[in-house]
Parts: C-alpha cells; sequence; structure tokens
C-alpha cells in the first residue's frame, strides 16, 4: 500500500502531517493572526466605504502631466500629509493582499489603497484594474448608495 503525506481527518480536511506538529507549536501566533485578519475586516468594512465615497469622480481622468507638486517643493505640512496618506495607502494595500487569503474585499483594498498611494505610473496601473467590469460596478455602486458621482473612466469620457 502507497502511504501519502497526507492525512484526512474528520473536521479537518487534507492537512499534511508535518502540520499537525506546527499548527500545536504555534498556537498563539495562529490566535493573533486570526485576530488580526478579524480586525482587517471590520478595519476594511468601516474604512473603505468612507475612502471610495471621498474619490474624486474625475480621478481616472487626470493626466500624468498634471501630478502634484514635487514631494520636498512642499510645505512641512503638505509632506506629513503626503506620508500619511501614502501610509494609509500602503496599509490598504497589505489590508487588501491578506484579504485575499483572508475574508474580505481584497482585490477594492487593493485598488483603494493604489488609489490613494503616489508614485510612477499610479493612472496607468488605476486605469488596467478599472477597466475591469465587475470591479467598477462595485465601487460606483457604493459611490451611487452615498449619493456620488460614478468614477469615470477614460472610454466613457471618449464615448
Amino acid at each position: 500500500m502507497i502511504e501519502f503525506p497526507f492525512q484526512r481527518r474528520k473536521g479537518w480536511g487534507v492537512i499534511p502531517r508535518w502540520s499537525y506538529s506546527w499548527f500545536f507549536a504555534n498556537e498563539t501566533l495562529l490566535g493573533w493572526m486570526a485576530v488580526a485578519s478579524l480586525g482587517l475586516l471590520i478595519l476594511g468594512a468601516i474604512l473603505l466605504p468612507v475612502v471610495i465615497v471621498q474619490l474624486p469622480s474625475d480621478l481616472l481622468l487626470a493626466e500624468d502631466q498634471h501630478q502634484q507638486r514635487r514631494f520636498w517643493n512642499r510645505s512641512l505640512q503638505g509632506r506629513l500629509y503626503v506620508i500619511a496618506r501614502n501610509l494609509l495607502g500602503g496599509l490598504f494595500l497589505l489590508a487588501g493582499i491578506a484579504m485575499l487569503l483572508t475574508p474580505g474585499q481584497g482585490i477594492v483594498s487593493i485598488i483603494v489603497g493604489l488609489g490613494m498611494m503616489d508614485f510612477p505610473r499610479k493612472r496607468a496601473v488605476l486605469v488596467q484594474v478599472a477597466r475591469r467590469e465587475r470591479i467598477l460596478r462595485t465601487i460606483n455602486r457604493l459611490r451611487r448608495r452615498f449619493g456620488r458621482e460614478p468614477i469615470k473612466t477614460p472610454e466613457a469620457r471618449d464615448s
């Protein structure tokens, strides 16, 4: 009889044998991961709609040359704002990546995180993602619920 490296247990599904010892040796880590996952789910459910509603409707129509002033030409308050916005955008990006594996709105969180951050070719990345009908429909449905204009895409402007 052939012995497989997987073991089936009632209620556990198929789990590699080596992982049993790892799971029980790292119960504290798994508990914190579960708490973090639940926290990200709650944080995303609260903050994500707020951020989506606050985005300007012409976000994807702005030209690349119309970038904001360079970081070092800003006042101290402006620099702190840019840093805070990029950190919050990075948090949404990381939370979105985590939510791809855990419960939550992973793709939408990634898009919002990318939209908040400043990086080269940001507009091109956002336009590529927004061309997906399902994603844009989800974002615009939420904006419509709060009485905001839908996000306009370059294709909608041309037609």
